[in-house]
């Protein structure tokens, strides 16, 4: 059994060479195949992080902090996206002078008054 064993490892060590005990502890934990990544940060960044998550597990961590990453980015995505239809726009649309826009303005909501039943000022 113990040779079966050793040749199972040697195998799976072919298969998948880079997998070792701690992405298999990382497996178990999280039930499901998770992907890996690597980059280099500055030594103090890394110090500090260690420091403030030293009782959490700094995967769910890293995982959350880039969840909210790509959130922001596709808020700004959104944003940009806004902020160029709503210029478009108005770059196509009347313009109006001040005066034009209160008196506008002052009808709109008179109107919304007295179908509120409510009397003008």
């Amino acid at each position: 059994q113990d040779q079966r064993r050793v040749a199972r490892m040697q195998t799976n060590r072919v298969l998948m060479p880079g997998l070792n005990a701690a992405t298999l502890v990382e497996i178990f934990n999280n039930e499901l195949i998770m992907a890996t990544m690597n980059f280099s940060i500055p030594d103090d960044v890394k110090a500090r992080f260690n420091e403030a998550f030293a009782d959490a597990n700094k995967s769910a961590v890293v995982t959350k902090l880039m969840e909210d990453a790509l959130a922001q980015i596709e808020r700004k995505r959104r944003s940009d996206k806004a902020i160029r239809s709503i210029l478009s726009r108005r770059s196509k649309g009347m313009s109006m002078s001040t005066a034009e826009l209160l008196k506008t303005r002052d009808k709109i909501r008179a109107d919304s008054d007295a179908a509120h039943g409510l009397r003008g000022k």
